[in-house]
């Protein structure tokens, strides 16, 4: 197959806050081998206009981007590591080229940090039969459905919080989350399932104008709250924990959520003596391998979590993996750690759209290396360059 540039799409947020981040000038470099889409709130036409979806990321809760394209029926390339793997569906046959490559019922899984694996895994599936790539769509929406569908996740909640609750009438349950933008995107439906149940709720979030309006005119109490992702200063932190102390305080909730990283632990820690859960939707930069400083920032920040963690009712991790690294690093009971099975994605939403001319390969994230767009870049070039030398060597 000869691959060109057009097969290679990009789509998801650059300059983000994240020690890992690429900006435009990284991208605009590779601009002859790869298509920058952009960012965009509905990824539904990209999915809908694309072959299969790629992402090479190299540590994940479970990828909700990854569910989108399965519940819209397209197959899926990914890395062989914690929570991305969960998004294949077994048995795994090894590629008969290379053994590392492992194919699915309904997509292929790659060692990560591999381009050159991730080439191969992209070139399988673009050549073997239409049938056979019909069939591991069909398989994509059949496992999203059966296993990863929203109404399995709000089921989840509701269960849990009556165990604690028993009754969901007029309790104020409050979340607390690093942005706004993941309230809305990843937890509307969970909010207003809720709301319906007769809960009271409110959203302890950075202000972004944007979704923080959106989610007040869906009708929940946001509250603002400076929350710095990337920070290390001390000073900062202990404030924030003040505040939502004060917060919990003053609002006196039935049940707290905290959400990722900086949320987990310091909401947990100011959420002493009130009923709480904190969720780790992914371990994040830090429990990714990385030189001697960055080993010292992770057992600094498991110190952080085992002091925190031992306020919580419960601690929900997405995948096993990620559950059994905190059990392994003793920084949560056993008893406490259960599995949230992903954070659900609406597979009536995120329906099959039949296009009688899907093209490309598109990887959807925000634009990090530790997400593997640079493996990604790396495997179109490696493409592109054997289909020029094939074509050179054909008219030969």
């Amino acid at each position: 197959m000869n691959f060109t540039k057009n097969d290679f799409q990009l789509l998801g947020a650059l300059n983000c806050p994240n020690p890992d981040t690429l900006y435009q000038d990284d991208l605009d470099k590779e601009s002859d081998f790869i298509n920058y889409l952009g960012e965009h709130s509905d990824v539904r036409d990209f999915i809908a206009n694309c072959y299969a979806l790629v992402l090479p990321s190299y540590k994940e809760g479970i990828p909700r981007v990854l569910l989108e394209a399965m519940s819209m029926q397209k197959p899926v390339i990914t890395s062989n590591v914690s929570g991305c793997k969960e998004c294949i569906l077994h048995p795994l046959l090894p590629l008969k080229h290379n053994t590392n490559i492992l194919i699915g019922q309904n997509g292929l899984l790659i060692p990560p940090k591999d381009p050159k694996a991730l080439a191969m895994a992209i070139n399988y599936l673009a050549t073997m039969p239409i049938k056979d790539y019909q069939k591991m769509g069909e398989k994509s929406r059949e496992l999203v459905l059966n296993r990863f569908d929203i109404s399995h996740t709000i089921e989840f909640y509701i269960h849990t919080l009556k165990s604690h609750l028993i009754d969901l009438n007029s309790k104020h349950i409050v979340f607390v989350n690093n942005s706004a933008f993941g309230m809305f995107n990843f937890r509307l439906e969970l909010l207003n399932a809720l709301k319906n149940q007769g809960v009271n709720i409110t959203l302890i979030i950075p202000n972004d104008n944007h979704y923080f309006l959106k989610l007040q005119t869906s009708g929940f109490k946001c509250l603002d709250i400076k929350i710095d992702s990337r920070g290390l200063n001390p000073f900062k932190d202990l404030s924030t924990i003040f505040t939502l102390y004060k917060l919990f305080k003053r609002l006196k909730p039935d049940f707290i959520f905290n959400y990722t990283i900086k949320p987990v632990i310091y909401g947990s820690i100011a959420s002493r003596g009130f009923k709480n859960i904190a969720i780790t939707t992914g371990l994040g930069y830090i429990f990714i391998k990385g030189g001697f400083l960055k080993g010292i920032l992770k057992n600094f920040v498991c110190i952080l979590y085992k002091f925190a963690l031992k306020n919580t009712n419960e601690v929900w991790f997405l995948n096993s993996d990620d559950r059994n690294e905190f059990l392994a690093y003793h920084l949560v009971k056993e008893t406490k750690a259960k599995i949230l099975d992903g954070e659900g994605v609406s597979c009536s939403h995120f329906h099959p759209r039949q296009k009688s001319n899907p093209k490309g390969f598109l990887l959807i994230a925000r634009m990090l290396k530790s997400k593997g767009v640079l493996d990604f870049i790396q495997a179109a070039k490696i493409l592109q360059q054997s289909s020029i030398e094939n074509h050179r060597y054909q008219k030969e």
